[in-house]
């Protein structure tokens, strides 16, 4: 007796899983880079010093997977008039839903500060280290730094530079787009209220981690949208490189655009940076709000 050929049994389609552990930080004293994408080996999480961008290329992106190829439908009869500009070659990826990956030489405005623009060109020699990257990040929060997240924003792009002795001071520009301005300033007013709190946020977490409560935290200039911190403690292996280090970081929002730049002074890299620059720091990043 003749049987007939098993059917093949369908195989599910392939699931993207967002985790939190998927928003990996790499950084120096509080310079967050993430990588929103697949949970990665533990060995592909390990912190590094710097916040030398942890972002993902855009071959790692999270991305939907198509549903499964329907079989094709029966072959219709031609209309009776020809449309000519209409191709009778089927498309490659009709089946393919729209990819929900931004390029990443499209970050949304505005574009990252030149490198002699940065705080103490001089000293430090900024260099950027690759392209800026951008994604969507809808739902998701982007913790900064122990004290300081952004909240509510719909796309982060990220620039990081590589300066000092053997480029081992990070630089970072993070640039937020929100729906509305309301939004904008919320995250903003968000931020300045966790970087306010700082010091005590981070004398705990030196204690809580066995180490010499000894960080201080001022705030060094401010302006209408803008201000500027500084950070000089031990650092706890996480989040931040570990041991003695100053971290700087800038806040500038404007429309419906957050610019939270931050670079890390590591001892013996560079001539230390004097503070009473980051009114200059500030008024460059409102200018370039301004311009776009």
């Amino acid at each position: 007796m003749n049987q007939l050929p098993k059917k093949p049994t369908p195989r599910p389609a392939r699931r993207v899983v967002w985790s939190a552990a998927a928003v990996t930080a790499v950084a120096a004293v509080g310079l967050t880079a993430f990588t929103l994408a697949p949970t990665a080996p533990a060995a592909a999480r390990t912190a590094t010093p710097g916040h030398l961008v942890a972002m993902a290329p855009p071959s790692t992106f999270p991305t939907q997977t198509a549903p499964p190829t329907q079989p094709p439908a029966p072959t219709q009869p031609a209309p009776a008039t020809p449309t000519p500009a209409r191709s009778t070659t089927p498309s490659p990826t009709a089946s393919q839903p729209p990819s929900p990956t931004p390029s990443p030489t499209a970050p949304p405005h505005p574009f990252p500060l030149p490198a002699a623009q940065l705080p103490a060109p001089a000293a430090e020699q900024w260099t950027p280290t690759g392209h800026p990257a951008t994604r969507p990040v809808a739902g998701h929060d982007i913790t900064e730094n122990e004290c300081a997240k952004v909240h509510g924003a719909t796309a982060w792009s990220q620039q990081a530079y590589a300066g000092g002795t053997g480029g081992n001071n990070p630089a970072v520009q993070d640039t937020f787009t929100f729906a509305d301005p309301a939004a904008a300033q919320a995250a903003y007013q968000g931020a300045v209220t966790g970087m306010s709190t700082c010091q005590a946020t981070t004398r705990a977490l030196q204690t809580a981690n066995r180490t010499t409560p000894d960080a201080t935290v001022t705030q060094t200039s401010t302006r209408p949208g803008a201000t500027a911190w500084q950070r000089t403690w031990t650092g706890v292996r996480g989040l931040s490189a570990q041991g003695p280090q100053t971290n700087h970081l800038y806040l500038a929002v404007g429309g419906n655009t957050l610019v939270v730049l931050q670079f890390t002074e590591l001892p013996g890299n560079a001539t230390p940076y004097d503070t009473a620059a980051d009114p200059q720091t500030l008024t460059q990043l409102a200018a370039e709000l301004t311009a776009h």
